[in-house]
């Protein structure tokens, strides 16, 4: 999370379901060993105990600081940068992917994200069922997520997972 925020603190679209769906990511695609509980929320995949704890933990070691109601949603604190002795000790042998997903979603808009850590998570529920993937049997479990997710056209769906397969991001069995 503080390698996420320190690379892209300043990028407008940041903010906690960003945050969130770029951590589900890393850790999905990257055999991350982090304890995490994402619940299946209105946004996607989302652990709200972790987010919490991110900020405070942020805020403790003097790293960021995060500001509801500004634009830009993390601000460094007067130790920001401290977290990279940690980040290499523990994800050394994952940043280069880590840096490739934060380059990839670094300028996309959060609700393209979540479009996007949703199919994720609808893709790989269909693997753990041992169900064969395609378009028409992820569809319903995207919309069956919650009410929320009735915004995105089935357009949008079918470009995301197209875009996902071009950027094999994706999970496998």
């Amino acid at each position: 999370a503080a390698e996420i925020v320190h690379e892209l603190h300043q990028e407008w679209s940041l903010g906690h379901v960003k945050l969130q769906k770029l951590i589900y990511l890393c850790q999905n695609t990257t055999d991350m060993a982090i304890h995490t509980n994402f619940l299946k929320q209105a946004m996607g995949p989302y652990d709200p105990k972790l987010m919490r704890s991110i900020d405070a933990q942020f805020k403790r070691n003097e790293w960021f600081e995060f500001r509801r109601d500004s634009s830009q949603k993390y601000w460094p604190l007067g130790k920001a940068g401290g977290h990279k002795e940690w980040y290499e000790r523990y994800f050394s042998k994952q940043r280069e992917e880590i840096q490739t997903l934060i380059d990839v979603f670094r300028t996309m808009k959060t609700s393209k994200v979540e479009l996007i850590g949703t199919i994720y998570a609808c893709w790989k529920e269909i693997i753990e069922e041992e169900d064969e993937f395609s378009v028409e049997s992820l569809v319903p479990k995207f919309y069956g997520w919650s009410d929320h997710k009735q915004k995105y056209k089935l357009d949008e769906i079918r470009d995301s997972i197209s875009w996902m397969l071009d950027y094999g991001l994706y999970p496998t069995g």
